[in-house]
Order: C-alpha cells, then structure tokens, then sequence
C-alpha cells in the first residue's frame, strides 16, 4: 500500500475520531448543569481532602442531610438544586483546615427525605446500568472550571476537572442508607474540556492519579495559570455528585494515534487498511463455511469444544482458528454466547491470549458464566464493572496462582469411538444429503415419492410401475424436456380419447392439412378396387383346377400352389392317391429309393473296377487257408498255457510273448534247486561284482593252499606262522646276522615248517612265509564273508570248500532269471518253482512242441499272404506283437469279405460264360489295375458288396408295398429312384391340399385325367399377377398411414379376411374428418416416444391412467428408481436401520457429551501447566516480584492500568483470557 493510501486512512480515522466526542453545549462534560434527581452538591468541603480520603485511603464517605434548623438560602425552596448560585472559587490555603474536611460526612444542603430521594434514583440508576453495561456511569466531580465559548460569549459554561468514579451502596442501618466508595478504576481528564480548549489555544494537562493530596492543588494551580488571562474564567471548588458518560471519550482515547507503538498504530492495522481500502486483500486461513463436509471431517483430537456445537458454530470456530477475520450474525437463542464459549476454550487450548469485549454486560457475564461451569473461570480475568476495582482484580490473580489441578485421563479410546460413529453418521447424512442424479438428493426424491404417493391416495390409485431406463445418465435439462413433451401430451390426449375405440387406431400417418387427408383417402380406394379384381380371378381358377374359393391372402397363396400343381401333375390312379401312406411322404418309400439309388450305384461303380478273373477265383481255396490258420493259433494258445503252468511264463498274448515265454522257458529249464531269498535277492538284477570278487577269492584260495600243502606241513597253517614270519625277516637283514644266535634259531624253526629235506635260503623261506601269511589272510577274508556268501549262493556256498563250477553258473544264470523275472516274461511264482526243483523233462518236451506249432504259423501265415496277394507289413506294422484275438477277428473278418466276394462276383456274372481258375493271388485278379494302397481299398469295396447285397434282400422283401405306393411306376430294384421320388412329392402334395381344403374333391378325378393341362397354367398366372398388384397397393397403404396390423387385426396379415378389410376400409372413409385430430396426436406422442418416457406410452395407449396422472406417473417413477439406485450405490441407505441410527445418534451425544467434560478438564489441565509458579524467593524488581508485592499489599496498590504496563505480560500469562467492556477503561491502555 502507498504511502498516500496511508495517508488518507489516517485522515479518514482522525475524523471519525473527531466525530466520538460531542462538543457541543449538551455535553455534561463541558456544560454542566445540575438536575433535581440526578445531581447532589456537597458543600463546605476541600477536593484535596475528598481525594485523599476517597482514593488514596480508600474509605467509604457517607452524605450528611443539613440540620432542621438551618435555613435554605434566600429565594430557595428545601431540596431545590443550589449550584446556580455559584460556587466558591479554589482554596489553595492549607493552613487551616477545619475538622468537618476531614471527616468521613459529605455535607449537602439537602433535607434527609429530600437526600433519600435523590440517592436512591441515583443508585438505582447507576445500579441499572453497570449490571446492564457493565461500567460507571456515577462519578464525584471536584473542582470545576468555569469558561466561555468566546471572549464576546456571555454564557458562563461549568466543566468539571476531576471525576471520581464512585460505588453507591445501600446499607440497611443508620438514618442515612447509603455511602460511596471509589471504585478502584483510574481516573482519566476530561477528554471533551481537553479536546474543545485546544480551539482557544489552551492545553488541558493530563490528571495522573498522584499519590498526595497536595498534588490536587497543583492541578487545579497548572489549570489556573493557564487560564488566567481569560475573562471571566476561573476554577472553582465545586463538589458534585452525578452522571457522566465517558462512553465515546474512551474510544477517542484509544483511537489516539500518539498512544500506539511507532509502525502499529490503527491506520497501519490490516484489517483497517481492509475497511478503508476493499480491494486490498487480507490473508486469510481456509474457508470452512462454504463447504459444511470439512466441518464433519474434523477430527475430534482436534478439537477442543467444551459445550455442544452444530455445523455452522463448528465452522465459525474452525475459521478462527485458521487465522480468519469475520463477523457473526445471528437472532436470539442461536448460540452466539455458545460459540464464543467454545472459541475461547479452544484459543486456550493452543495457549495462545484471549480479549473478549463485550458492549453489554450480561454478554459478558453470560460467557464467563460458561467458562466458569466448564471449569476455566480461573483462565478468565474481567476488567469490567466491580471487577474494575483494584482489589477485585488481585484477588483474582491470586485465586488463579493458588488454584490446583487433577490430572486427565487419555482420550485415546473415546476419540476412535466418537470417530468411529462420526464416520458412521455423517456418511449417512452424506449419502442422502448429496446429489445423486439429477442435480437432486436421495432426500429430495423421497419428496417427491411422498408428494406422488399422496397424489394417489387421494384417488384411492397406486402408482403404476414403469421401466424408465437409466435416469442415472440423464441431465437436468433433458429431464425438463421430457416433462415438457409429457404435459403436450396429456393436455392433447382428451381430444383423441378413448384411444382404444378411435377409428384411426391402427394408424400413424403424418398429415398436415386436408390436401394429405385427401391423398390417403384416395389410397384407400385404390386398394378396395384391386380387392374385387382379385375375387374374380380366384373364380376362374377354381372352375379348371378345384382351388376353391380362398378369402385370405394366405389362402390366395395356397390355391396359386394348388394350381401349380395340378398344372405339373401326372396320371396317378385314385387307389394310389388315396393311400393313407402318403399323408406324408412314407418312410417306406423313401427306404425303398434310398436302397434302391444304393444297390444302383454300388453295381455302377463295380462295373468300372473289376477285372473279369474275379470270376474264375478259387474262392474256396482261400477259405480253408483261413480256417487253417485259425485252428493253429487256438492250438498255440493252449500249448502256451501249459507252459505257463510248468514254467509260470508271464503273458501270452500274442507271437512276441510266445517267443519270450520260450525263452523264459530254457532259462528254467536250466535252474538248479535254490533257496527263493537267493532268486528274490535284488543284488543279482544285474551282473554283481561283488559276487564276482568272491567266486575269485575262493578260486584263488584254493589254487594257494592246494600248492602250499605240497611241501608245508599242516602246522604251517596256525596264526603263530605271523609272528615267526616277522622275527625272521627283522632277524635276517644285514650282515650281523650270522652272528646273531636268534637269527639261527628262527632259522632252524622255519625249516620244520617244511615236508621235504630242501635246503632252502632264507630269502626263499621267507617268500614262502610270505605267500603263506597271504594266504592264512585271505582264508581269514573268506570266512568273515560266510554271510555274505550263503545270501548270494545260498546251499551252494561252502566257504573255501565251495564248488567253483556251481557258483560260477549261478552267478550267470541266475542275473537271466532276475530279469525276466523283473520283466514280467516269469511271474513270481517261477521262483517257487525253482526253489522246490524242475522236472525238466516234462518242461522241454513242452518247449519243443511249442516251438514247432511257431513254426507252422510262420508257414501258414507266409502262404496265405501270397494267396492275397498282400504284404503282411502292410496290415500289421509289427505282426509279432498282434495280439491273438487281433487275429481270430481279422481271419474272421477276411473270411466274411471273401465269402460276399464271391457271392458279388456271382450275381455280377449270372450271364457271362467263365474260364479255368485263375492262379493270381485274390487282389491281383480282384481289380483291373491295383490302387495304390490295395489292402486298405479291398476293405473298403468289402463293405460295400456286403451293403449292396443287403440292401438287395430288403427291396425285394418289400416288393409288394412298392406296388401299393407307387403302381405301375414300381420295379424293384430296377426301378427309376428319380421317378418315384418325383411321384412321392407329388402324391404328399396333392393329398396336403386336399386334407387342407385348397383342393376340391373334384381334384381327384383331374389328377386321373391324361393331357395337356395348359389352361391351369393361364388361370394361376393370372391370379398370381393380380396378388403382386394388391401387394403393391397394400404397401402403398400401410407405408402412408403407418399401419400397425397387429391393432386393427388380431391374425397375421396373410390370414386376415378379404371381407374384414373391406369392411375397415369402409370404416375408415365414414370417419375420414377425425383423420387429421389423429395425426397431430401421433406426432405428438412419436415425440415423446422419442425420449426416455417411452415406457408410459403403451400404459397411455391402454387407458392406465387420466390426463393430469401422465406427469406424476413418470415423476414417481423417476423418484422410485434415484431411491434404488441410491439404495445400491450407497451402502450407507441400503444397509439403513433405523434402531441402529437412533442408537447411534445417542451412543454419539453421550460420548459427545463425555469428550467435551473431558475436553474441559483437559483444557484445564493445560492451562494449569503452563500457569506461571510464583514461588518466594523472586527478585522484587522482576514482574513476578511486582505483582506478588501488589497482591500482599494493603494499600497503595496500583492502579490496574500500571499494573497492566508493569506486570500485563506476566498476567497475561496467569490470566490468558480477558473479558472487557470497550466503554470502560481504554483497552489499548490497559493491554499496552
């Protein structure tokens, strides 16, 4: 902002400032006048001595009525006011003072009744107002200075100099009731005189409350001496009890701009510079009252609310605390005082200082009532009315210092509950509080439904439910439109109505003006003309074909068929038209083609593939190969079965487990007898290298000690043969050891060992005890391994006596048998078998005739493929694993083909004279040239022959009712498939027009008839032409007139009678002048079909409901489905209960209830902890010294403004809320 800008507001506030204070002669305060009720003059006393006593002693001072016996001053009544007469100009001499200036009696010239009086309305007065207002309005006047507007003024004007605010109480003893006191509050100079003497020049000083008496003269000396040389002016002792009002004189005071801190006064204050200036903007904190959602986000932690709140008080107090300047408006009763409450509590919760002022007292009193029943009277520090007074103002501060308080309980748990129910509550009041479609809230629509509903009571209706579709998706704006279009239609519905009766029902056409009317009515007419000609010829067909006479369009259909088909028929006798198996087309006869088109094309078809030594094939031949083969493969199944019971062979289920069980077969044919753990042992699934080992160490050891024992005694082989080992060869190293008689002597031991008389060295000795050692080992090797041993060869181990023959065989053996075993190829039962012994004669002799019925197979299989003439491979990808009953069903299944084969190949020759047999294998003499896979097309032409001969039996087998149906048409198998056919169609047809009424009965004997049939053909075409004529007019009708056929006519339009249209068309011609009424309804209703009120329209139609309920029909409907569709969308609506709401609602107040208790203490509690502690023991000079000194104090004390400069920051502290009426004291002075 400029310093212009500035400028002018401080100009603009020093007037304002001016216009606070009345300086004209109506003020008491520079024209005082005495008044009868209001005013009492004291008399005969000193100011200096009423000051000392009043305010520096602070004594009570009683009025004092005149004797009885005194006189009134000449001219004047008892009781008649006396300050006209003048008073007594300043005493300055203080020599002589008499004892009545020092007393406690304020003298009057005033009889006591007369004194009663006046007291009483002056207390009551005053009484009034400090309860109401809240300050002083009685005040001692001493001294007063009498002065003229002008020096060419003859008016003598009283201005009183100094004014002591006074107490009036009401005693109720002694003659007189009633003393004063002061009140405590400062006493100020008379701002009015201040302000209009600066218009003559004259500096009225400041009055500063001194501390002596003396310096009451001195003021009124200074005042003297600065009025001196003014005429006729002068300062009297004049001593007054009255009213003065200080109201504006203190808001002049405060606006002062010499009384603010540099850089702060008023004019540099935002929110005035805002006032005087509105475009400039000030900062403000978040907006909570545009938006009531924000109030219900609040969180109660947050929050520090000692009395109840609702949303907009909240928001008052939420935009506080965000930093907001606003003004609160409210009538009576809307808990203005509530909120004020509230938003102290919650300042003092962020410790920060309050100043509540408050014109009104009972405003005042009405807060710290509250704070005092929540329990923060102790933070509350009022500067008004008696607590305007010193003492009440300490006592106060003491009360504070000295008070005490409980600690306060977490809130954690009441919080999340009060969350908890909050969340629960206002999500209930936002999901029906909230728009939902529409731009209207579930609340609105339940409105509406209840307006609706009671529309509809009142004429003992319901409302009809209608599909409205989505209304979710609409717009405000679209809704009004179909609401619109609904009103044109039912204020135009009583011009057509009843709709249901009107002639032009089944209608819809657009017409304008009467020229349209006369264009439909001329379509009309056409169409009644072509439905004549159409009548005739129908008659004319009738007489030629036996048509009838058909009245439909379906029926004109139908005798165009007939016609047709008398017109195509052939020469059928009426026993064969007769035949009741034509009702339909008879499943016999179309069997009978079907087989016969078969047998014909089965025979066309060989006729272009067999080769002509098909014929001379030795048929025969080949079936007993066949037979053959068979038995040999029943005969190897049961030779493998007794295999299976000498050997336990596994399956054998085809040539490659007969192969496999023969094998298996040797192997147990070789067995010896052997312990079954021995044939279980799993060590022997494969080659076992331990066994290997230990058949070579028992091989080993028996080839050493068989040599050794040639020539070593059987001494040799005891364990003590180690330790002579050792000693000799330890004895027998160097060249000391002859001469070493232990050499000699195991020398000598050595050579007993031996059988033989060998001399032997003792490096050969020792070899051989070398060899010996290894050998006592490796027996000492081959008895540890004893078990071993017995689990791998059971019986047949022995130790180092064991038969290496034997071990050597079943260690090669019995790796065979586990395997087959393991395969499968011997079941577990072979090792029983082997266990208990083998009788292996009877098992080869079994092995040997198996093996030779193998090898007749094989023969037989080899032939028989050469006498096909095929590749076995070519059937059988692997012949050896085919199963056995593979081959019984392919042998049968060859067998079969060839018998039919020959069978075919008979019929096909029955004529033709044969040659020899041919020796070409059966393929080769079956084709003419062989197909590239032969085997698998002989299989398929197989089934074919076997189909075609089947198919022969069955046709001649029905060879009489192929007479019956199709007369002399029929010869069986030879007979025309395409003909019969063609005469079955036909005779269906024919019957079907007659059963249905579009043929005559005189139709049979036309159907007898021979001939050219061309005079039929005439009639229909021209029947024909005529229904394409009528069809195009008909079209022409309903396209212009938009006909709806399913109103006007319950049948299709195919069945509807020509009479019945005839007799519509008439009805619509009579009713041609209600024709254009009918089309601007239909335009109108098109257009409402058009919108989303489409659904009511059939209901209209129907008659469902009057004119004036078209409207409220759609809107209750409208309502209905915003209620659902809020009911789905919004649990909250949905999931409703109204026990559990309520329940809620008071579950809420009372936790409500119980945080805000809690919020007082916790509030409280806080207050208390940051409360200063004035302990002793402070420095005197320190605030806290200061205000502990005021407050031990008698008298003396300073005055609230001093203490409030001195120690305010420190009360501030202690009493962070103060409470004060602006009319006072001057706030600025007080909070300086």
């Amino acid at each position: 902002m400029t310093e212009s800008t500035l400028s002018d507001i401080a100009k603009e506030l020093e007037q304002a400032r001016d216009r606070l204070l009345d300086l004209t002669m109506r003020n008491r305060m520079l024209n005082f006048r005495p008044t009868k009720l209001s005013t009492i003059r004291v008399v005969d006393e000193r100011p200096c001595e009423i000051y000392e006593r009043l305010v520096l002693k602070e004594h009570l001072m009683k009025f004092q009525a005149k004797p009885q016996e005194k006189r009134s001053p000449k001219g004047l009544s008892p009781g008649e006011p006396q300050g006209e007469q003048g008073d007594e100009s300043w005493n300055f001499d203080t020599s002589k003072i008499p004892k009545g200036h020092t007393d406690r009696f304020l003298q009057t010239e005033l009889t006591v009744s007369e004194l009663e009086r006046r007291l009483k309305s002056i207390y009551q007065r005053s009484f009034t107002v400090f309860e109401e207002q809240g300050h002083t309005v009685s005040f001692l006047s001493l001294g007063f200075l009498e002065w003229k507007e002008s020096p060419d003024s003859e008016a003598l004007r009283k201005a009183p100099l100094i004014l002591i605010p006074v107490e009036i109480e009401r005693k109720r003893v002694a003659a007189t009731t009633y003393t004063i006191k002061w009140t405590g509050e400062d006493i100020y100079t008379n701002v009015s005189l201040q302000s209009k003497l600066t218009e003559q020049g004259i500096s009225l000083p400041e009055f500063d409350m001194p501390e002596s008496k003396e310096a009451i003269d001195t003021y009124a000396k200074r005042i003297g001496n600065l009025i001196h040389r003014q005429k006729d002016w002068r300062i009297t002792q004049g001593i007054y009890l009255g009213f003065f009002s200080f109201t504006k004189s203190v808001m002049y005071r405060d606006l002062n701009p010499d009384s603010w801190p540099t850089g702060k006064q008023p004019a540099s204050h935002p929110l005035i510079r805002s006032l005087f200036a509105p475009e400039e903007k000030v900062a403000e904190g978040e907006d909570f009252f545009q938006d009531e959602r924000k109030i219900s986000q609040l969180s109660i932690r947050n929050q520090f609310l000692v009395m109840d709140a609702d949303a907009s008080q909240v928001a008052v107090i939420e935009a506080v605390k965000a930093g907001r300047n606003l003004v609160v408006e409210g009538p009576p009763g809307t808990g203005k005082s509530q909120t004020i409450t509230n938003l102290i509590a919650e300042l003092l919760s962020q410790e920060k200082s309050v100043l509540f002022v408050s014109e009104k007292m009972a405003a005042l009193e009405v807060v710290k009532k509250r704070l005092v029943l929540c329990g923060l009277g102790e933070a509350c520090l009022e500067l008004h009315s008696r607590y305007t007074k010193k003492r009440a103002f300490l006592n106060e501060i003491k009360s504070a210092i000295e008070a005490t308080q409980e600690g306060v309980r977490s809130l954690t748990e009441d919080f999340e509950e009060q969350d908890r129910l909050s969340h629960v509550l206002n999500s209930y009041v936002n999901a029906i509080k909230q728009p939902l479609i529409l731009d209207r809230s579930p609340y609105e629509f339940l409105g509406i439904r209840e307006r609706i509903q009671s529309f509809f009571d009142k004429r003992s209706k319901s409302l009809i439910r209608v599909p409205i579709g989505s209304p979710e998706s609409w717009s405000s704006e679209k809704y009004n439109e179909i609401i619109a279009h609904l009103r044109d239609l039912s204020e135009t519905l009583p011009v057509v109505s009843p709709l249901h009766l009107h002639a032009w029902r089944a209608c819809a056409p657009v017409a304008h003006n009467q020229f349209d009317v006369d264009e439909i009515i001329e379509i009309i007419s056409m169409f009644l003309e072509e439905l004549g000609k159409l009548k005739t010829r129908l008659k004319q067909l009738d007489a030629w074909s036996a048509t009838g006479h058909p009245d439909t369009q379906k029926g004109t259909e139908a005798a165009i068929k007939a016609g047709h088909l008398m017109a195509r028929g052939l020469p059928i006798p009426r026993k064969v038209l007769m035949n009741i198996e034509w009702d339909d087309f008879s499943p016999v006869a179309a069997h009978l083609i079907k087989h016969i088109q078969t047998v014909q094309d089965t025979k066309t078809y060989f006729a272009g593939i067999l080769s002509s030594d098909v014929h001379t094939f030795d048929f025969k031949s080949l079936v007993y190969r066949i037979d053959t083969l068979q038995e040999e493969f029943r005969s190897l199944t049961d030779q493998l079965k007794d295999l299976e019971r000498l050997c336990a062979t596994g399956d054998h289920v085809d040539l490659y487990h007969a192969d496999t069980s023969l094998i298996a077969a040797r192997i147990i044919a070789e067995s010896k007898p052997i312990e079954s753990e021995v044939l279980r042992n799993s060590a022997w699934n494969k080659n076992n290298t331990e066994a290997e080992h230990l058949i070579e160490s028992v091989k080993h050891l028996q080839v050493e000690l068989k040599d050794l024992s040639s020539f070593m005694s059987q001494q040799a082989f005891t364990p003590e043969i180690h330790e002579l080992h050792v000693q000799l060869s330890e004895k027998s190293l160097g060249f000391f050891r002859y001469f070493s008689p232990e050499f000699w002597r195991l020398k000598k031991s050595a050579r007993e060992f031996y059988t033989d008389n060998t001399k032997r060295s003792v490096s050969v000795m020792l070899g051989d005890f070398n060899r010996l050692v290894l050998c006592l080992d490796l027996r000492d090797d081959v008895a540890k391994r004893e078990n071993e041993g017995y689990r791998l060869f059971g019986r047949y181990w022995k130790g180092e006596k064991s038969h290496i023959d034997d071990l050597e065989f079943l260690a090669t053996w019995i790796v065979s048998f586990r395997q087959y075993l393991i395969q499968g190829h011997l079941t577990k039962h072979a090792v029983e078998l082997v266990e208990s012994g083998i009788d292996v004669i009877q098992v080869m002799d079994a092995i040997r005739g198996l093996e030779a019925h193998r090898k007749t197979i094989d023969t037989l299989l080899k032939n028989f493929v050469v006498a096909i003439g095929i590749d076995l491979n070519a059937v059988f990808t692997d012949t050896i694993h085919i199963s056995f009953s593979e081959w019984e069903s392919r042998l049968r299944s060859w067998k079969g083909s060839i018998t039919r084969l020959a069978r075919w190949s008979h019929c096909m020759i029955e004529e033709q004279e044969t040659g020899p047999p041919t020796s070409k294998p059966l393929l080769e003499a079956f084709y003419q040239s062989s197909p590239s896979s032969v085997l698998s097309q002989f299989e398929v032409d197989s089934e074919k022959i076997r189909t075609g001969l089947k198919l022969i039996d069955e046709i001649q087998a029905e060879n009489d009712n192929g007479k019956a149906l199709f007369g002399s048409y029929w010869q069986a198998e030879y007979s025309a498939p395409s003909r019969l056919q063609e005469i079955g169609e036909w005779i269906v047809l024919f019957r079907n027009m007659l059963s249905k009424g579009h043929l005559r009965d005189k139709a049979l004997e036309i159907a007898e008839q021979k001939g050219e049939r061309t005079n039929i053909t005439d009639a229909v075409q021209a029947v024909q032409t005529q229904l394409i004529q009528i069809t195009e007019c008909y079209k022409t009708l309903t396209t212009r007139l938009n006909f709806d056929h399913t109103v006007a006519f319950s049948d299709k339009p195919p069945l509807v009678s020509f009479t019945d249209w005839t007799r519509l068309i008439q009805q619509w011609l009579d009713n041609r002048h209600k024709l254009l009424d009918w089309a601007q309804w239909i335009s109108i209703k098109d257009t409402a079909t058009n919108t989303n009120a489409a659904p009511l329209i059939p209901l209209i139609e129907e008659g469902r409901f009057t004119p004036d309920e078209v409207i409220p029909t759609f809107e209750g409907n409208i309502a209905e489905a915003a209620l659902k569709l809020a009911f789905t969308q919004r649990p909250e609506l949905g999931n409703f209960m109204g026990k559990v709401h309520e329940k809620n609602i008071l579950n809420f107040k009372a936790i409500d209830e119980k945080i805000i208790q809690l919020n007082r203490r916790r509030i409280a509690h806080t207050l208390y902890e940051i409360r200063p502690k004035i302990r002793g023991g402070v420095s005197k000079d320190s605030e806290a010294g200061i205000l502990s000194g005021q407050i031990n104090r008698k008298r003396g004390i300073m005055s609230i403004r001093q203490l409030m400069k001195n120690v305010g920051t420190l009360i501030q502290k202690i009493k962070p809320c103060m409470m004060m009426s602006p009319i006072v004291d001057e706030v600025a002075e007080k909070m300086e």
